[in-house]
C-alpha cells in the first residue's frame, strides 16, 4: 500500500504601501511658512492612504506626531472608520521657533509604515500690541486723549508696516484715531517700538445756513404801523384846531415808535439753521487696534475711551 506525502504550501504575505500626509488646521491659509503666536492651540491631522493593493481592510495602527524628530505626544489610534483613515492630535506645546512637523504611520498587519513630508511652522515669530493704560481719557467732546502703544517683536521676527486711522476700530461716534510715530520697524537691533495713539473727539456746533444769512427779510410789523400812521393822519387832518392838530401829531409819532418796537421784537431769527452734536459723552469699551506686519495680524481689544 502506497503512502502518499502531502506537500507543504509556502505563502508570501506581502504588506500594503501606503502615504501619510499631515494637515495643520490652523496654517490653512497658503502662507509658507506658517507662521503661529507662542502657545498656540492648534489640531494636527494626520492621513494615510493606501497605493498598489486592493483594499479589503483599511489600515489601522497608530500616528505619532513629530517636531524636529522630537514627539508631541503618545501615538494616537487611527481611526478606520472613515476614508483616508486619520488620526488628530491637538496641542499647545509647539516648540518656539521653525518647527518642522510630521507625522508616522507605525503600520499594521496588512500595511507598511510610512512618514509624512514635514509642514514647516514657525512659532513665536510674530508681535505682540499692548498698551500702558488701556483708559484712555478725553477731558470734553472736541478734545484728545492718548495712551502709549508698545508694539514688541517676539523670537527674532522682523518687517516693517505703516499705521494708519483704519486701524482703529469700535472708536466713539465723531471721532478718529491717529499714531505717532506712524510706521513700526522692528529689525535685529529693534524688537520694541513704542508708539502714542491719539482719540480725537468733535465738540458739539450749530449755525445758520449760509443762504439764509443772506436771503433779506421784511421789517417785522411793518404792515401794523402803516395802519396805524395812516388812521393817525386822518385824525389829524380832521382836527380844525391847531393846538389840537399838535398835540396829535406828537401822540401819532409817540404811538408809531411803540408799534415799531413792538413789531421788532417779534421777529424771528430766521430759522433754518443746523446743528452738530458732536461726541456724546459715555464710556466707549471694546476700542480695537489691529496691525498687520510680514503677513501676522494682531489686535488689541481691551482698550476703552471715556469722554467727559
Amino acid at each position: 500500500m502506497a503512502v502518499r506525502t502531502a506537500l507543504a504550501t509556502q505563502f508570501q504575505h506581502t504588506k500594503a504601501q501606503t502615504t501619510s500626509a499631515t494637515n495643520i488646521v490652523e496654517c490653512t491659509s497658503g502662507t509658507v511658512p506658517c507662521v503661529l503666536p507662542l502657545g498656540t492651540l492648534v489640531t494636527i491631522f494626520g492621513t494615510i492612504t493606501v497605493h498598489g493593493a486592493e483594499i479589503t481592510n483599511l489600515p489601522t495602527g497608530t500616528i505619532t506626531f513629530y517636531a524636529n524628530g522630537t514627539p508631541l505626544g503618545p501615538p494616537v489610534a487611527v481611526d478606520s472608520g472613515i476614508f483616508p483613515p486619520v488620526a488628530s492630535l491637538t496641542t499647545s506645546q509647539l516648540p518656539a521657533g521653525a518647527d518642522n512637523i510630521t507625522a508616522q504611520y507605525s503600520g499594521d498587519a496588512n500595511y507598511l509604515e510610512s512618514t509624512s513630508p514635514a509642514s514647516l511652522v514657525d512659532v513665536g515669530q510674530t508681535f505682540t500690541i499692548t498698551a500702558n493704560q488701556t483708559v484712555i481719557s478725553v477731558a470734553s467732546p472736541g478734545q484728545s486723549g492718548s495712551t502709549t502703544l508698545t508694539f514688541a517683536a517676539q523670537n527674532g521676527f522682523t518687517g516693517s508696516a505703516t499705521l494708519s486711522p483704519t486701524m482703529c476700530s469700535n472708536l466713539p461716534p465723531k471721532s478718529s484715531c491717529s499714531f505717532n510715530p506712524a510706521t513700526v520697524t522692528f529689525a535685529s537691533s529693534t524688537t520694541s517700538v513704542p508708539v502714542t495713539l491719539t482719540v480725537t473727539t468733535t465738540a458739539p456746533s450749530s449755525h445758520a445756513s449760509f443762504a439764509n444769512r443772506l436771503t433779506p427779510r421784511p421789517w417785522p410789523g411793518s404792515r401794523q404801523i402803516a395802519v396805524v400812521f395812516v388812521m393817525g393822519i386822518s385824525v389829524v387832518l380832521l382836527d380844525t384846531r391847531a393846538r389840537r392838530r399838535s398835540r396829535a401829531i406828537i401822540a401819532l409819532v409817540a404811538l408809531t415808535v411803540i408799534v415799531s418796537a413792538i413789531g421788532c421784537g417779534g421777529g424771528g431769527s430766521g430759522g433754518g439753521g443746523s446743528s452738530n452734536p458732536g461726541t456724546p459723552p459715555g464710556n466707549y469699551s471694546g476700542v480695537t487696534v489691529t496691525a498687520t506686519i510680514s503677513g501676522v495680524t494682531q489686535s488689541l481689544n481691551t482698550l476703552s475711551v471715556s469722554v467727559q
